[in-house]
């Protein structure tokens, strides 16, 4: 199928929508750090059963010719680490100056492939980059009212978790596309990623003493269903279908596509919350799109 990576870069990029939108609401209820423990506790029964019942329970058999440390390596920093400082960074300074420095990730994600595991790039690929990079951050650094809503004090330490967490997620797919191989499933890697950020962030808990409010978060019902259908589109479909997509195209392209969420946002926000869509946003949104279209014609 031609262009499976980059339509599968889309679709995982649909699914992070829904996921922050999801995970948003919950988060108002029980905290980022419950949630994010919460999404991972269901996501993986989920991926074990699909696995299983398309592979078959003989699972040293899934990752030969794979490197399964890798994959390990990769859930723990990118889901582990780097979800917990995305997930602190909303929180303290909102999803608009989050999303900002989050769509940095395609430059990160392409230096770590560069220097790590020598993936070329074509300059055509390059310019795409740059102009969806370009056109996202035209669109979400726009002035709105977020800004009286959000301390300034916070400031500091969530552009520095957003920092962290953009590092961690860019090493994290980079190791995710070593750790396969080439050989090894996209389903079984997503899997492996998932039990290494799930134990990781258990891990967490304990170390911290946060169990009394990982518990709490567990006590509530419409908290425990928003996030469940955060985890269904996020944790479950969308790392799947981001592992696919970095199977089958460049590790950079894949982030690239993952970083559109905030132009996907845009038709909720004027059609649900009735925000009014200024020429700056739309200008923006055709630029995002003028480089997606590139990297389908590249």
């Amino acid at each position: 199928m031609a262009y499976i990576g980059e339509i599968t870069g889309l679709g995982a990029a649909f699914c992070w929508m829904w996921t922050m939108l999801l995970f948003s609401l919950a988060g108002e209820r029980i905290g980022s750090l419950a949630v994010n423990v919460i999404r991972l506790s269901i996501a993986l029964p989920l991926l074990i059963i699909t696995t299983t019942i398309l592979f078959g329970v003989n699972y040293s058999e899934l990752y030969a010719g794979g490197n399964v440390w890798y994959l390990y390596l990769s859930g723990f920093i990118g889901l582990a680490l780097g979800d917990a400082a995305l997930f602190y960074a909303l929180v303290a300074i909102g999803p608009r100056k989050t999303s900002l420095i989050f769509s940095s990730v395609p430059i990160a994600t392409s230096l770590i492939a560069f220097f790590t595991i020598g993936e070329r790039m074509s300059l055509i690929t390059w310019v795409s980059i740059f102009i969806t990079v370009s056109g996202i951050v035209w669109v979400i650094s726009e002035k709105s009212v977020e800004n009286k809503r959000f301390p300034n004090k916070a400031l500091t330490k969530g552009v520095i978790a957003v920092i962290i967490g953009v590092i961690f997620q860019a090493a994290g797919l980079v190791l995710s596309k070593a750790g396969m191989g080439g050989t090894v499933d996209p389903l079984p890697a997503t899997l492996v990623r998932i039990f290494a950020g799930t134990i990781g962030m258990y891990l967490y808990v304990i170390v911290t003493r946060n169990i009394g409010t990982v518990l709490k978060g567990f006590r509530d019902m419409k908290a425990i269903a928003l996030t469940a259908g955060g985890a269904f589109f996020g944790p479950f479909l969308g790392i799947w279908l981001s592992i696919i997509s970095v199977k089958y195209t460049e590790t950079g392209v894949t982030a690239t596509l993952s970083a559109t969420v905030p132009i996907m946002i845009l038709p909720f926000a004027y059609f649900v919350y009735k925000e009014k869509l200024s020429g700056r946003t739309i200008i923006g949104t055709l630029m995002a799109v003028a480089g997606i279209v590139l990297l389908f014609n590249r």
